[in-house]
């Protein structure tokens, strides 16, 4: 197996297994064949003992198909860049292509998205959503706009139609697709310490800003075609791979938790075409689906349309009130509060958002506030959810809000009237951790709450959404 497929092999295993089981594989990959290790039963009971929690050592189960022994699999694998903040985890600026045959990979392509988008047939026009029309000046629903939904499942189904759709390579034979944010390159960087590639220091507080400015800018100084200009992204990977198996020889357990981290904050997402996969990594909740609730659900989607990479300068903070309404109803109300802290400069403009906020099917929209022209709301149905959008905009160095009200539909008000009432704020694919304060306030005694509170009148809580986070009250 040449070098530098091991590399990008290892990256591939490291997103799947938390990279316990990767460093163990590299260890001995040189001297014992990969089928006859990753299918020997003693290994995968050692590999299952060294992952942090028991539901993801199903995981090692799926091993040998995620490697390819049972048949060849192809990956689809997507960087999605959160500095450039779309509803499933980031603009698409680079794909890859990748075929693994009994435990050794091919690289079939590394690209940027915008090659396979620019030989798109003219006869393949998909409409895409009026807003990107709009905004973009688009008249059709290119790849690159395809993970327009927060749910990532959702995505790659549409995705994948579309790469088919434009030609992309071995579309009719993508077995999975795994995106990462680099937030996954900054944590590996704060492990490691910096790398050099082409004669470029990256390091955790300069990779995303540095690869940015070379693949946009830097490359024609150096007399790169632009077709080429992301052609830095492979040796880099291939380094900054290296170093991690290196290291983490080392320290092992720092690397799992690593991945196991960046899993659970939603930077690292995989999809399988394979049922019984799908099954399994939608148990762990490794798949970005949109979640179901029997009860209270909130979730604020942005979509940064053409304020190049801004989302690095703004800061967010999610405030959700609720508070009685007329006889026995109750009326909600979710602020998002933005801070733009960032000047114009080369990655930095205005912010320029499509807003949308998910909420339970059956809430009835009231108002908005904080946009100009509030009456321009766009209102729309997402399987169990509604949601009610707006597009805003905002000035660096200025703080703004902007305010959904709705009432809450029959089923959470049957919940709170019968004494229990339950919420679930799922984050946005591949945000940091913007702010969540709550203010629920339901004209009743509380009796107890999960987190624990001890005001009887108001459940009041700030927190952050680094993750998803359930919340129940309980009245008397």
């Amino acid at each position: 197996m040449k070098r530098k497929n091991i590399f990008f092999l290892t990256l591939i295993l490291g997103i799947l297994f938390f990279g316990g089981a990767v460093f163990a594989i590299f260890k001995i990959i040189s001297n014992t064949p990969v089928g006859e290790f990753v299918q020997n039963n003693f290994v995968q009971e050692k590999i299952k003992e060294s992952i942090p929690t028991e539901d993801i050592q199903s995981v090692v189960d799926f091993l040998p198909k995620f490697l390819g022994m049972e048949k060849p699999i192809t990956y689809l694998i997507l960087l999605q860049n959160n500095t450039e903040m779309r509803p499933g985890g980031g603009f698409i600026g680079s794909y890859a292509v990748v075929r693994v045959n009994k435990g050794t990979p091919e690289i079939l392509i590394v690209d940027g998205v915008e090659n396979l988008d620019r030989n798109t047939p003219d006869t393949w026009k998909p409409k895409p959503p009026q807003i990107l029309t709009e905004e973009l000046g688009v008249n059709r629903w290119y790849f690159r706009d395809s993970n327009w939904s927060p749910d990532y499942v959702d995505n790659v189904l549409r995705g994948l139609y579309y790469y088919e759709g434009e030609g992309g390579i071995e579309a009719k034979n993508i077995d999975a697709v795994i995106a990462f944010t680099p937030t996954v390159l900054e944590e590996l960087l704060q492990k490691i310490g910096p790398v050099t590639v082409q004669g470029i220091s990256f390091t955790e507080q300069n990779v995303v800003e540095q690869l940015e400015r070379e693949v946009e800018y830097d490359y024609a100084d150096k007399g790169i075609e632009f077709r080429e200009r992301k052609q830095i992204l492979k040796p880099f990977m291939e380094i900054l791979v290296k170093e991690v198996i290196k290291d983490g020889f080392f320290h092992l357990t720092d690397y799992m938790n690593i991945f196991h981290t960046l899993a659970r904050e939603k930077h690292i997402l995989v999809y399988s075409k394979e049922r019984d996969i799908q099954k399994m990594l939608d148990s762990i909740d490794w798949s970005g689906r949109m979640k179901q609730t029997k009860g209270d659900f909130l979730l604020w989607v942005d979509a940064n349309l053409a304020a190049l990479k801004t989302d690095h300068a703004i800061k967010r903070n999610i405030t959700y009130a609720i508070t009685p309404y007329g006889t026995s109803g109750y009326k909600a109300k979710v602020n998002m509060e933005y801070k733009h802290t960032g000047i114009f400069d080369w990655r930095t403009s205005r912010y320029r958002t499509f807003a949308r906020v998910y909420v339970p099917k059956g809430s009835t929209f009231l108002s908005v506030y904080g946009v100009k022209n509030g009456e321009n709301v766009v209102k729309g149905v997402d399987g169990d959810k509604n949601w009610f959008g707006v597009f805003y905009t905002l000035e660096p160095g200025k703080t703004g809000v902007v305010s959904f009200e709705y009432l809450l539909p029959e089923n959470v008000i049957s919940m709170i009237q019968s004494g229990n009432y339950t919420l679930l704020a799922q984050k946005q694919l591949g945000t940091i951790a913007h702010g969540l304060t709550l203010d629920l306030n339901f004209g009743k005694t509380i009796s107890r709450t999960v987190p624990e509170s001890k005001n009887e009148r108001v459940f009041s809580l700030t927190t952050d959404l680094k993750v998803d986070k359930e919340f129940a009250v309980q009245f008397k």
